[in-house]
């Protein structure tokens, strides 16, 4: 999925609960200057959730509007309403909703128990974050159709991110679904290198397992890490899939520039 970065300019230096001003441009005519309590010296995302899911919204908002006169837009036999707000709803919350079980205080063991029990397909190397995310796409992502930021990932799904400065087991992270699918993924990046040591172990551990995709102890990442990072937060936009979107396209493939040469 090819990623649109965006960007936020700090107005001056954050510091430790100092206001800074957030800018960004607003192409639906909102406003263009966000107010933010900085509480501990952290990252924009974090500090600043609100405003960077409005200005993740603003991009579809304004696409409808410039390209269908409308924020309603057909797609297939659908029809996405990109009027803002977008719903809100965080990961414990949509597996709640969607499923009936509540699994924010599940370990491993009974994730899996739970798994099987909803008929979601599990394997040995699956980690409690691959069984929460298997749970979660297997009965919420095709619920939401419309525009809707899931929120508050568990820290076992985001081993790079930052945890939430108000619910430890979570992370400040959210990603934007629209037609069943990810549309945009945004989140705090983890600057504190003993905490991001612990998650590179537990990574380890799911790779003894079998686990191909999880990560390496990076060793030179920590180091870094203990030098010292700047707080910072970063988000992608998938193009094409909003392309796909905004012009009705079932296929990827007819809003890439050059889909000759992609593999099927």
């Amino acid at each position: 999925m090819s990623d649109f970065c965006t960007s936020l300019t700090l107005a001056q230096p954050v510091g430790y609960g100092q206001t800074v001003a957030v800018s960004y441009s607003d192409p639906s005519g909102g406003n263009d200057l966000v107010a933010i309590q900085d509480k501990a010296g952290n990252d924009a995302l974090g500090l600043s959730n609100q405003a960077v899911t409005n200005h993740t919204s603003n991009a579809p908002v304004f696409l409808g509007a410039t390209v269908h006169g409308s924020t309603l837009v057909p797609y297939g036999d659908k029809v996405i309403d990109w009027k803002r707000p977008f719903r809100r709803l965080s990961m414990i919350d949509a597996i709640k909703q969607y499923t009936g079980v509540d699994v924010s205080e599940m370990e491993e063991d009974a994730l899996r128990s739970t798994c099987r029990d909803l008929n979601v397909p599990v394997t040995p190397s699956m980690g409690k974050g691959k069984l929460i995310d298997a749970l979660f796409g297997e009965y919420c992502e095709k619920h939401l159709v419309q525009p809707t930021f899931i929120t508050d990932y568990p820290t076992a799904t985001s081993p790079l991110t930052k945890r939430h400065r108000e619910h430890p087991h979570l992370t400040e992270r959210f990603e934007l679904f629209v037609n069943g699918k990810e549309l945009a993924n945004a989140y705090s990046e983890l600057n504190d290198p003993l905490d991001q040591l612990d998650r590179f172990k537990e990574q380890l551990r799911l790779k003894e397992k079998g686990d191909d995709e999880a990560m390496f102890i990076d060793m030179d990442f920590i180091r870094a890490l203990e030098f010292g990072m700047p707080p910072a937060s970063g988000m992608g936009i998938g193009i094409d899939r909003l392309c796909m979107l905004m012009t009705d396209a079932p296929s990827i493939q007819d809003v890439l520039f050059f889909p000759q040469m992609r593999p099927e």
